[in-house]
């Protein structure tokens, strides 16, 4: 742990360490102990006492909230940094979506908080297991539709027929 400027405690959190978050949050997430947005306090034990008798370090409910709510941040910008690109390649030992210079600066425009990504992304092992812990419960977009849009897609129009008269 890390004193910051107020004397509190900051969770040092090397990647092995996150992985091993996000296992146990996704084991706690398909055994129904996340009723809304968040874990419950009895998924939050557990999750602080597997992760205690892995790593050997103690953080508090806080402190993996916290990292819950980093996670999901960076994970959400991800994902809209990489809406509606197709063809993008992975780099493993730069660990970065292989793109354009241009393709970047483009993005960049829209998203200037993912600079971050464009040399450290998030790679496909890692995103897989974010999705697990979150695509069930964020706002992604990939379901909305408005008037401006055109014409319904028709799984959503069979959607909207049951609720019908």
């Amino acid at each position: 742990m890390v004193k910051n400027k107020d004397n509190s405690l900051s969770a040092i959190w090397p990647n092995e360490y996150v992985v091993i978050f996000c296992d146990l949050c996704i084991k706690e997430v398909k055994a129904g102990n996340r009723p809304s947005t968040h874990l419950n306090k009895v998924s939050w034990n557990n999750v602080s006492v597997a992760f205690y008798k892995i790593t050997w370090r103690d953080y508090d409910r806080i402190q993996l909230k916290n990292k819950w709510d980093l996670l999901k941040r960076d994970w959400k910008l991800w994902r809209d940094l990489k809406q509606g690109s197709t063809g993008l390649g992975w780099n493993p030992m730069k660990r970065t979506i292989v793109a354009s210079d241009d393709w970047w600066n483009e993005k960049l425009k829209v998203f200037p908080q993912a600079k971050k990504f464009k040399n450290n992304g998030i790679n496909p092992e890692m995103e897989s297991k974010l999705n697990d812990m979150f695509l069930s419960i964020a706002a992604t977009g990939d379901y909305c539709w408005g008037p401006g849009f055109g014409e319904m897609p028709s799984d959503m129009a069979n959607e909207n027929e049951e609720y019908s008269e």
